[in-house]
């Protein structure tokens, strides 16, 4: 295991050029909008449902949800998060946000939008056919395991899967991630990969296939970048997450930690 010192930005700067890509999770697009100008794709796939399936009103959540917990901490911290105008339903504020994409990338011929979870998009794409999978959908730990096992399958041999919050914490209370205990799963019923995390507090994961081009060219744009990094004994990776420590003053920030 890799320990990396540099952003998911200039990691997507040390991958192979070209290729068929997949994002799973897209949002705006911003990251999409990356994907395309750092690793140059023949093609990008963009899968994203931009919908909420709620189990309760979102004008007037109750205390509980059984899906989501505190519901009404739920609807601040989502229309924060997700930038919902006062008074606008979470679903049309992302039915605006999927209009806004498929304008954002109407005139590049190498993008192809998929309104669909991740599950529903894996059968129109044939088995081995990606060079590179970002994972970025579902955070709880059954829909990570989910698109790790169901995309794997969708990669070349030689193929890259990647993805981002490999944490335990969330900015807010209700984010309890699930991606750390995955990909920890994923590992143990795969074959082998060589695992790369980088530092920074909602940490991107990379695993690659020992050996394989897509590896040898990280590992020259490593060596070559000066970039800091740290070899770590497998058996540590179940174990990070970011320890907070406080200043004098109050002030805090999160520690990579593997104790």
């Amino acid at each position: 295991m890799l320990l990396v010192m540099f952003n998911k930005h200039e990691l997507l700067q040390m991958l192979p050029k070209g290729g068929r890509w997949v994002e799973i999770g897209v949002f705006q697009g911003d990251f999409s909008e990356r994907i395309l100008q750092e690793c140059q794709p023949e093609t990008l796939h963009l899968v994203d449902p931009w919908h909420f399936e709620l189990d309760f009103d979102w004008f007037a959540p109750p205390e509980y949800s059984p899906k989501y917990g505190d519901a009404r901490k739920f609807v601040e911290q989502v229309a924060k998060w997700t930038g919902v105008p006062e008074g606008v339903h979470l679903n049309d504020h992302f039915e605006a946000l999927h209009n806004q994409v498929q304008a954002r990338f109407a005139g590049d011929a190498r993008v192809t939008i998929h309104r669909q979870t991740a599950h529903d998009a894996a059968p129109q794409f044939a088995d081995g056919s990606f060079d590179c999978v970002y994972v970025d959908g579902a955070h709880d730990y059954e829909n990570v395991l989910l698109d790790l096992t169901t995309y794997e399958r969708k990669l070349k041999p030689e193929g890259v899967l990647l993805g981002d919050d490999y944490c335990e914490h969330g900015v807010y209370a209700n984010a309890v991630y699930g991606v750390v205990g995955a990909v920890t799963h994923f590992r143990k019923i795969s074959t082998p990969r060589e695992l790369v995390l980088n530092i920074e507090s909602f940490t991107t994961f990379a695993l690659f296939r020992p050996g394989s081009p897509a590896w040898q060219v990280f590992m020259d744009h490593l060596v070559r970048s000066g970039h800091g990094v740290i070899e770590l004994p497998d058996a540590l990776a179940p174990n990070y997450w970011h320890r907070p420590i406080f200043a004098s003053d109050g002030k805090g920030r999160l520690i990579q930690s593997f104790a």
